[in-house]
């Protein structure tokens, strides 16, 4: 997405889908050494926990940035194939 360091973001989650959509302007900032630190408010909303890995995939046409938590991957996975029940609990919590 070419987003220099300390280019401006705004980071929105939908915490029932576990989903977190990053678009340009905005109050957060890609940080220094060219990162994206996700708030803790937003990790909150998403039950992400440290070392938790989220799948990340980027429209670059519309530069917006996408993460997705474990149990949104879970989810969009059971609903493809014929809505099965997904691994983790809806409320995102682990077993």
């Amino acid at each position: 997405l070419h987003w220099a360091p300390a280019t401006p973001v705004t980071i929105s989650v939908e915490e029932t889908a576990g989903t977190v959509t990053v678009r340009p302007g905005g109050t957060s900032a890609i940080t220094r050494q060219g990162y994206l630190r996700l708030p803790a408010t937003v990790r909150h909303a998403c039950r992400v926990r440290a070392g938790d890995r989220l799948l990340v995939g980027a429209d670059p046409d519309a530069a917006v940035l996408f993460a997705f938590t474990p149990a949104a991957v879970d989810a969009m996975v059971a609903a493809y194939h014929g809505g099965g029940a997904p691994a983790w609990p809806a409320d995102g919590e682990r077993p």
